[in-house]
């Protein structure tokens, strides 16, 4: 009984990365996309803010990706 309660919570906890991982990936994407439309507006001090903003995000989603 142990054992199946033991595999059961193994499970849902790998469930749960890989939820996360997906969202992290989902988060990723998105900054991505942002960060396209950023570079395709014109290069105002805003834009470029913007822009090392949706960067530094990316960064930070790509390190948590990894770590998990």
């Amino acid at each position: 009984k142990t054992c199946d309660t033991y595999w059961r919570d193994k499970e849902s906890s790998s469930q749960v990365e890989l939820r996360a991982i997906g969202h992290i990936q989902s988060q990723i994407n998105e900054a991505r996309q942002l960060l396209e439309a950023a570079q395709n507006l014109s290069p105002s001090e805003e834009n470029i803010l913007k822009e090392r903003e949706v960067n530094t995000q990316l960064k930070d989603l790509v390190i948590k990706e990894e770590l998990m």
